[in-house]
């Protein structure tokens, strides 16, 4: 285009030759020809036009050349548009910027839709009068296609959102604002339709007023880029003014931008509330149908699976069968029990391909005990297990063993007619024996009833330790503080002889004694009652305000007490005063004589797999493990379960004094933390009192 520019006849129009032209022209079309983006300049009234090599590849043939024509002349049905810009230019000095528009300055582009963005500046002349306009062309049409493509996206999703049966939302930036939430987001927000636009911790407070994770997992999304997906997450929202616990399979999607940054987050929320209490409820009918079976008085074992595995088997069944638990729960029937297998197989097959009970009077089984193979007797039932499909995948045996009635019976049998008559006795003991199993069955079916009576008498119980409370505090306080009185004005009447000095000072004593013991029955009856809510407790602070207290007793055994950091939980913070003093307490008074008093405590947060050893079916995921150990007298492991009872006392009063109720109210602490205390100890070595409590 410098070739055509210079060889153009410029004598012939309105500029003049070249070198008549304003230096700012020369200058503006020199840089123009130059550059390798595409340029137009215009000059003067009549828009003289001028273009670089650039611009030329797409002008058509019937307008390129165009140099020194008028553009009213070139442009002339785009007049209309372009006309009016670039006079507004000329006259104003104002630059206009037009943008994304199809284009109509290069109308020969082999794209049909593509578009441009054009830039329109003032061109000064050598007296820095407007001159003419340059117009600087860019083209966007990839921009605008990204733009109208992510405009159909978002439209589509924004209708699949819309229709969706499951909730679905946007949260656009770092500030999580929601937009296009459907309808069953909104239900599951519980605010109404006003939550859209505003930011999710402010349409939803209770994110952090209630502690819940959700508003840092997604803020680490946008910076991780990374999905999130939890299923069955409890989420506390507050629903039409209700703070309500659900259940959700939750699943957060990045969404990202040409510049593959995260700009939003679609959230998919499925409620599966009522699968997870149902799944709840399920798993606490197991429970309570496990517990039943353990604790049944005859002889029972359920067995699941197309190998007929041991899945509960209460200890008189294993007695029965003389296995220990570790080797016969877990373990297929037929292989812990071969030699049974030729007697039941097909009675048990029939039972779970059936459904019918079977019911065994005094039917001979070949049993192993001790390593001596020997036939047993028993009544007994095997009664299908269904599933919740409705289908058996397993059975139950309740079984009584009646092998001493039946050698009876036979030996009876056998004996002279003169021993008819305790023949008869021993058929009718059998005939006793055999009511027992169906007086068991019964049992099963009123448990539900004798479980509400055992929880009227245990509410009755408690409001008979509460009147006892009362009456203990009023009624048993009044005359002990009037005899310790009374007492103590003996002790300062003149002329008493040294016996009723002696047993005025054993009065006093004796009541203050019983004053103690009143006072820890009180305490031991408020932790009965104590019920949550509980607060977040620092075990460290705690113990460190309870040392305090054992000052002196510390300085007067040159006891040494190490503390390690311990945990921060939810309890009460009074109840866990209660439980370290008391064990803190002991350590010092069981000390050893001879032997400087040395108590550690320690504490550790451990996962629930790790706390099996102290409880069978750990229920939360976290747990706190705090130990006092002590070098003190130590005891008996066979004492160990005694020392948690009431008034259970192994020494004397004169030897070490109290009231008998101390270690009875840690275990009522710890059981009503939901939690596990167990001793270990050696005599003259020390004990160690390992407490396992949930973290929340």
């Amino acid at each position: 285009m410098g070739e055509q520019t210079r060889n153009f006849n410029w004598s012939t129009s309105s500029l003049g030759v070249i070198e008549q032209w304003p230096y700012s022209l020369r200058t503006t079309v020199s840089n123009m020809l130059w550059s390798g983006h595409p340029t137009l300049a215009f000059w003067g009234q009549d828009f003289i036009c001028f273009y670089n090599d650039a611009v030329m590849s797409s002008l058509s043939g019937d307008i390129h050349p165009s140099v020194g024509r008028k553009a009213k002349d070139v442009w002339k049905n785009g007049w209309d548009t372009v006309g009016p810009l670039l006079q507004s230019v000329l006259a104003t000095g104002t630059g206009v910027t037009v943008k994304d528009q199809p284009v109509f300055f290069i109308p020969n582009s082999d794209i049909e839709d593509v578009c441009w963005t054009f830039i329109f500046s003032l061109i000064e002349d050598d007296d820095g009068e407007p001159g003419g306009v340059l117009v600087s062309c860019i083209e966007t049409m990839k921009a605008v296609a990204a733009r109208k493509a992510t405009e159909i996206s978002e439209a589509k999703l924004r209708s699949i959102i819309a229709a969706a049966p499951v909730a679905i939302g946007l949260f656009v930036g770092r500030d999580l604002i929601i937009e296009n939430p459907n309808q069953a987001f909104i239900d599951i927000v519980g605010k109404g339709p006003t939550i859209v636009g505003k930011p999710l911790r402010e349409a939803m407070p209770e994110l952090i007023t209630e502690g819940q994770p959700f508003l840092k997992i997604l803020d680490d999304i946008f910076t991780n880029g990374k999905p999130f997906t939890s299923p069955a997450s409890l989420v506390r929202i507050t629903q039409n003014g209700v703070l309500n616990d659900n259940y959700y399979n939750i699943s957060y999607v990045p969404l990202f931008n040409a510049e593959d940054d995260v700009y939003a987050i679609l959230d998919i929320a499925v409620d599966v509330t009522g699968q997870v209490k149902a799944q709840q409820a399920v798993s606490e009918s197991e429970s309570r149908f496990r517990n039943l079976v353990m604790q049944a008085p005859a002889a029972m074992a359920v067995f699941r699976g197309e190998h007929y595995i041991t899945e509960i088997a209460n200890d008189s069944y294993l007695q029965l069968v003389d296995k220990k638990a570790s080797d016969f729960v877990g373990v297929p029937l037929f292989e812990s029990l071969p030699h049974v297998r030729p007697f039941i197989e097909s009675i048990v097959r029939d039972v779970v391909r059936t459904g019918k009970p079977f019911y065994g009077r005094e039917f001979e089984v070949i049993l192993e005990r001790n390593g001596v193979k020997e036939s047993g007797f028993f009544n007994f039932v095997y009664s299908s297990l269904y599933e919740s499909d409705g289908k058996a995948h397993g059975f139950i045996v309740v079984a009584h063993e009646v092998t001493e009635q039946v050698h009876a019976r036979h030996e009876l049998a056998e004996s002279r007619a003169a021993l008819e008559i305790q023949v008869q006795l021993r058929t009718e003991e059998l005939a006793a024996t055999n009511e027992e199993l169906q007086a068991t069955n019964e049992e099963l079916a009123v448990i539900n009833e004798e479980l509400s009576d055992s929880t009227k008498r245990l509410s009755l119980s408690n409001d008979e330790l509460r009147q006892f409370a009362y009456a203990a505090s009023h009624d048993l306080q009044e005359p002990l503080r009037k005899i310790r009185t009374f007492a103590d004005r003996l002790l300062h009447v003149d002329g008493i002889p040294e016996m009723g000095r002696n047993l005025s000072l054993k009065i006093a004593e004796s009541s203050e004694r019983m004053s103690s013991l009143v006072n820890s029955l009180l305490e031991f009856s408020h932790i009965a009652e104590s019920q949550r809510p509980f607060e977040r407790v620092d075990l460290t602070t705690l113990v460190g305000d309870i040392l305090k207290d054992f000052e002196y007793t510390m300085e007067e055994k040159n006891a040494t007490i190490q503390c390690n950091d311990l945990p921060v939980i939810d309890a009460s913070r009074l109840q866990m005063q209660q439980l370290f003093g008391n064990l803190i307490s002991n350590a010092l008074k069981f000390s050893r004589p001879d032997v400087r008093p040395n108590i550690i405590i320690q504490g550790k947060l451990v996962d629930a797999k790790n706390v099996k050893e102290y409880i069978d079916r750990p229920n939360q995921l976290q747990y706190v493990h705090l130990s006092v150990a002590d070098n003190g007298i130590g005891l008996e492991m066979q004492y160990v379960n005694q020392i948690f009872e009431i008034f259970r006392r192994l020494h004397t009063q004169d030897k070490y004094k109290g009231s008998g109720i101390g270690l009875a109210l840690c275990k009522k602490i710890v059981l009503n933390h939901k939690g596990h205390i167990k001793v270990q100890s050696v005599v003259g070595e020390g004990t160690t009192f390992h407490i396992i409590l949930p973290v929340a």
